[in-house]
Protein backbone atom coordinates (compact mmCIF):
# COMPACT_ATOMS: atom_id res chain seq x y z
CA UNK A 1 0.00 0.00 0.00
CA UNK A 2 1.16 3.11 -0.65
CA UNK A 3 0.47 6.10 0.76
CA UNK A 4 1.51 9.87 -0.32
CA UNK A 5 0.67 13.55 0.45
CA UNK A 6 2.32 16.79 1.12
CA UNK A 7 2.19 18.33 4.31
CA UNK A 8 -0.09 20.91 3.99
CA UNK A 9 -1.51 24.42 2.85
CA UNK A 10 -1.18 26.33 5.67
CA UNK A 11 -2.75 29.94 4.10
CA UNK A 12 -6.11 27.64 3.68
CA UNK A 13 -5.94 25.37 6.72
CA UNK A 14 -5.45 22.97 4.41
CA UNK A 15 -3.74 19.88 5.61
CA UNK A 16 -3.72 16.92 3.78
CA UNK A 17 -1.38 14.60 5.65
CA UNK A 18 -4.15 14.68 8.45
CA UNK A 19 -6.88 13.69 5.63
CA UNK A 20 -5.03 11.00 4.68
CA UNK A 21 -4.40 9.75 8.02
CA UNK A 22 -8.25 10.48 9.05
CA UNK A 23 -9.25 8.10 5.44
CA UNK A 24 -6.98 5.78 6.52
CA UNK A 25 -8.14 5.39 10.12
CA UNK A 26 -11.73 5.31 8.90
CA UNK A 27 -10.89 2.32 6.31
CA UNK A 28 -9.39 0.38 9.49
CA UNK A 29 -12.20 1.10 11.07
CA UNK A 30 -14.78 -0.84 8.83
CA UNK A 31 -12.44 -3.66 8.42
CA UNK A 32 -12.69 -3.79 12.30
CA UNK A 33 -16.22 -3.59 12.27
CA UNK A 34 -16.38 -0.25 14.60
CA UNK A 35 -17.11 2.52 11.89
CA UNK A 36 -20.40 4.42 13.09
CA UNK A 37 -21.69 6.12 9.26
CA UNK A 38 -23.70 8.14 10.85
CA UNK A 39 -21.84 11.40 9.05
CA UNK A 40 -21.20 10.14 5.99
CA UNK A 41 -22.72 10.26 2.76
CA UNK A 42 -22.19 7.34 0.28
CA UNK A 43 -22.68 7.65 -3.87
CA UNK A 44 -21.67 5.58 -6.51
CA UNK A 45 -19.29 7.54 -8.75
CA UNK A 46 -21.74 8.05 -11.72
CA UNK A 47 -24.63 9.31 -9.83
CA UNK A 48 -25.88 11.19 -6.92
CA UNK A 49 -28.07 8.38 -5.78
CA UNK A 50 -26.79 7.52 -2.30
CA UNK A 51 -25.63 4.24 -1.33
CA UNK A 52 -26.03 2.36 1.74
CA UNK A 53 -23.07 2.48 4.49
CA UNK A 54 -23.08 -1.33 4.19
CA UNK A 55 -22.44 -1.54 0.35
CA UNK A 56 -19.57 0.73 0.63
CA UNK A 57 -18.20 -1.43 3.69
CA UNK A 58 -18.47 -4.74 1.46
CA UNK A 59 -16.60 -2.28 -1.43
CA UNK A 60 -13.79 -1.34 0.75
CA UNK A 61 -12.80 -4.77 2.26
CA UNK A 62 -13.50 -7.12 -1.25
CA UNK A 63 -9.65 -6.39 -1.97
CA UNK A 64 -6.48 -5.08 -1.04
CA UNK A 65 -5.92 -1.77 -0.26
CA UNK A 66 -3.09 -0.58 -3.24
CA UNK A 67 -3.02 3.13 -2.70
CA UNK A 68 -4.17 6.67 -0.97
CA UNK A 69 -3.21 9.68 -2.08
CA UNK A 70 -4.29 13.48 -2.48
CA UNK A 71 -3.75 16.40 -4.56
CA UNK A 72 -2.93 18.53 -2.76
CA UNK A 73 -1.88 21.21 -5.70
CA UNK A 74 -4.53 23.37 -5.55
CA UNK A 75 -6.26 26.59 -3.48
CA UNK A 76 -9.82 24.41 -3.10
CA UNK A 77 -9.82 21.44 -0.93
CA UNK A 78 -9.60 18.48 -2.88
CA UNK A 79 -10.74 14.75 -2.37
CA UNK A 80 -8.68 12.37 -0.88
CA UNK A 81 -8.43 8.90 -3.61
CA UNK A 82 -8.39 5.82 -2.42
CA UNK A 83 -7.24 2.42 -4.79
CA UNK A 84 -7.94 -0.94 -4.75
CA UNK A 85 -6.19 -3.42 -6.61
CA UNK A 86 -8.85 -6.65 -7.05
CA UNK A 87 -6.87 -8.18 -10.18
CA UNK A 88 -5.73 -11.66 -10.15
CA UNK A 89 -2.59 -12.30 -10.78
CA UNK A 90 -2.52 -16.00 -11.38
CA UNK A 91 -5.19 -15.51 -14.22
CA UNK A 92 -3.84 -12.16 -16.01
CA UNK A 93 -0.37 -11.86 -16.83
CA UNK A 94 -0.24 -8.54 -17.67
CA UNK A 95 -0.66 -5.61 -15.41
CA UNK A 96 -2.66 -4.05 -18.59
CA UNK A 97 -5.53 -6.00 -17.24
CA UNK A 98 -5.88 -4.48 -13.66
CA UNK A 99 -9.72 -4.43 -11.90
CA UNK A 100 -9.30 -1.47 -10.24
CA UNK A 101 -11.67 0.24 -7.70
CA UNK A 102 -11.64 4.12 -6.40
CA UNK A 103 -13.65 6.18 -3.60
CA UNK A 104 -12.90 9.71 -3.30
CA UNK A 105 -13.06 11.26 0.00
CA UNK A 106 -14.54 14.63 0.60
CA UNK A 107 -14.17 16.55 3.39
CA UNK A 108 -16.10 19.33 5.50
CA UNK A 109 -14.94 20.50 8.28
CA UNK A 110 -12.32 18.16 8.97
CA UNK A 111 -14.42 15.54 8.69
CA UNK A 112 -15.41 13.08 5.78
CA UNK A 113 -18.76 13.79 4.51
CA UNK A 114 -19.26 12.66 1.33
CA UNK A 115 -17.82 8.92 0.10
CA UNK A 116 -18.10 8.48 -4.05
CA UNK A 117 -16.98 4.74 -4.96
CA UNK A 118 -17.12 2.32 -7.42
CA UNK A 119 -15.01 0.91 -10.50
CA UNK A 120 -13.93 3.84 -12.54
CA UNK A 121 -14.40 3.55 -16.47
CA UNK A 122 -11.47 2.37 -18.51
CA UNK A 123 -11.11 4.61 -22.08
CA UNK A 124 -8.40 2.21 -24.07
CA UNK A 125 -6.86 3.90 -26.80
CA UNK A 126 -5.43 1.57 -29.46
CA UNK A 127 -1.98 3.32 -30.79
CA UNK A 128 -1.17 2.71 -34.66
Amino acid sequence: MAVSAEASNDELNLNYTRDVETVATFLQSIRDGEEAYGHVRFEPLDSTDPREPSEFARFSVQCPLWRIEAMPHSDIRQPVFVTWDCTDYRIHDSARIRDLRQASFWFENQKIRLVKFGTPKVVSINPR
